[in-house]
């Protein structure tokens, strides 16, 4: 029987929420002063830490997640970081994705959007 996917559209839709992933400037930086502070006085997470050796050393690019309403409705939680393992913490720490594909799908953007970042190039998110 056939799953139901295309190759454009692998993963089911979550119902409860959207989440946009996108690069921004640091200077567009809606939290990252706020969370960044954190790290004065809690150490960084080791699997932070590892994945920031291959980031450039001057933060000027910052990957950004954010949910919405359903259905094109207002923004309700956005979540900034150098990495996607640091914005994966963040999302995972608040408990908003419980969906095995969504957690994929926003993972693997997530991870997009590092690379973009190394490598210097823009991102685009793919639509789920």
């Amino acid at each position: 029987k056939e799953s139901g996917y295309t190759p454009a559209v692998h993963f089911d839709f979550d119902k409860r929420a959207n989440m946009v992933v996108e690069v921004v400037d640091v200077k567009d930086a809606q939290l990252w002063d706020g969370w960044s502070q954190r790290y004065k006085t809690q150490a960084v997470p080791m699997a932070v830490t590892v994945e920031l050796k291959r980031m450039p050393k001057e933060v000027k690019r910052l990957i950004r997640c954010t949910l919405f309403e359903p259905n094109g409705g207002p923004a309700l939680k956005v979540w900034e970081g150098r990495t996607a393992q640091e914005v994966a913490w963040q999302i995972s720490d608040w408990g908003y994705l419980k969906d095995p594909g969504h957690a994929m799908y926003v993972g693997t953007e997530l991870q997009r959007a590092e690379e973009a970042i190394v490598v210097g190039v823009k991102y685009s998110q793919d639509p789920a």
